[in-house]
């Protein structure tokens, strides 16, 4: 990942930080931990932000890495509400990934990226952007 790429991720979390809170109604603070297993935490939920230079229209789902409900059930005894949010070129959305996880189709041993160097497998779930809301729309 280039600098670049890493500089687009953190602007784009930033932007998000205040939509979040107003539509979940709550006063997350972001993580200030780089290698956190989530970019916002309170009290009652956790969640995830993710920047693309894509649109909602672009692909029918995006990906959630499922190691990420491992940290809720051991740290939380899956406690906390788990959201995603995607800060895409023409929006910011969010997705209630506790609400629909049962309904998600999970793969396994998939390779999603080979920029570092090597080839990194891990479990997703594919989260469908019609299930997506629209917080605020660029």
């Amino acid at each position: 990942m280039s600098k670049l790429d890493l500089k687009f991720g953190e602007d784009g979390e930033k932007e998000t930080y205040e939509y979040i809170n107003d539509y979940l109604n709550i006063d997350a603070k972001p993580s200030s931990n780089r290698w956190a297993k989530f970019d916002m935490e309170e009290k009652d939920n956790l969640i995830e932000i993710k920047t693309r230079r894509a649109n909602i229209n672009s692909f029918p789902n995006f990906w959630f890495n499922a190691s990420k409900l491992s940290y809720n059930k051991n740290k939380y005894n899956n406690n906390k509400h788990i959201w995603v949010c995607y800060n895409l070129t023409d929006g910011i959305y969010i997705f209630d990934f506790t609400k629909h996880q049962d309904s998600l189709v999970l793969k396994t041993n998939l390779t999603t990226r080979t920029d570092r160097g090597r080839a990194e497998t891990y479990d997703i779930y594919e989260c469908p952007t019609n299930l997506f809301t629209l917080i605020h729309k660029k």
